[in-house]
């Protein structure tokens, strides 16, 4: 009987997504070390690459949310200020 298992590729993903939080100093350092990689197209061994892969995509959708956070507290505001000040006191604002 072999001394490991076998895993399957979406298993081998999964753990090696997992050994890396992607909120963390690893993370910063891994994500420092691949950018440069790519950046001057020099491969990045496989199972780095799924971690990069998965990380990217959250920077990505992490960017958006804190984009779209920043747009709507503008907006907010941009509303705010066309309020009177007796508009803001019947709604209970400053």
């Amino acid at each position: 009987m072999p001394c490991f298992v076998e895993e399957t590729a979406a298993e081998e993903r999964a753990r090696y997504l997992s050994q890396f939080r992607h909120n963390s100093e690893m993370a910063d350092m891994l994500c420092c070390c691949c950018t440069q990689l790519e950046l001057h197209d020099v491969a990045i061994p496989e199972r780095v690459k799924l971690w990069w892969v998965e990380h990217k995509k959250r920077d990505y959708e992490k960017n958006l949310a804190e984009q779209k956070q920043r747009d709507d507290e503008h907006n907010r505001k941009a509303a705010l200020n066309k309020l009177t000040p007796h508009e803001r006191e019947l709604l209970g604002l400053k």
